[in-house]
């Protein structure tokens, strides 16, 4: 991923003054983005970013970098995103169907280098930027969904569907579905695109796929979407 030559110079943000609990969940995150190689220290910069910190449903702490300037001064990517309602309905009566998920599937694509130092942000010990394409940018989505299209090209529509990083691979036989899902992992592997076991349901009846629950028999309400409204 990389961004236009005439993208506007860009002007540092203020540091934000932070509560200890959350200077401590940056200090978590950037050790894990550290581990994982997917930023670096910088010294020498014009650009730096503040990080938000929000408390998640299992009541861990989400860490991610405020884009709001990078966001607003680069143009939006006009790749055309699925409609979710028609991956949705294009999903009735398979009986074997998997759902696949990437492990965080925005940091598999790399940024250019010359663009690495326009994703710099702030930690309580150092100031690093990714290597790798960050959650927050605007046209984070686009880009993935674009990536996607390219694998997939020739099994989507017919044997899978995907809507950025979740994918179901589908079936109108059973005794086809293992080949089925087989192509689309082969397809995966050769261009190291890992997944989220934790995430995935290989060969199964039914199973949640893009807010909605998906069966053999149709197509569903999720009800944990219910409970969240009432």
């Amino acid at each position: 991923m990389r961004y236009p030559e005439w993208i506007p110079s860009l002007s540092s943000q203020r540091p934000r003054r932070s509560a200890r609990e959350h200077v401590e969940a940056v200090k978590a995150e950037v050790q894990w983005l550290k581990e994982a190689k997917a930023i670096r220290e910088i010294y020498f910069l014009e650009w730096l970013a503040n990080t938000v910190v929000v408390k998640k449903k299992s009541d861990k702490w989400r860490v991610w970098v405020d884009f709001t300037d990078l966001n607003q001064a680069c143009p939006k990517d006009p790749f055309p995103m699925p409609k979710i309602n028609q991956l949705v309905d294009s999903t009735y009566r398979h009986p074997r169907m998997s759902f696949l998920d990437t492990f965080q599937g925005y940091h598999q694509i790399a940024l250019a280098p010359e663009d690495r130092e326009k994703t710099a942000f702030i930690s309580p010990e150092a100031n690093y930027h990714y290597m790798v394409m960050p959650f927050g940018l605007k046209n984070a989505e686009a880009t993935y969904q674009q990536m996607m299209t390219r694998m997939l090209r020739d099994k989507l529509g017919r044997t899978v569907k995907v809507y950025i990083d979740d994918m179901m691979v589908k079936s109108r036989r059973q005794v086809q579905d293992v080949e089925d899902l087989w192509g689309v992992v082969e397809i995966l592997r050769q261009h190291k695109l890992r997944l989220n076991a934790e995430k995935c349901a290989f060969r199964v009846g039914a199973s949640k796929f893009l807010g909605y629950l998906i069966t053999n028999c149709g197509i569903e309400v999720n009800r944990d979407q219910i409970e969240a409204v009432k």
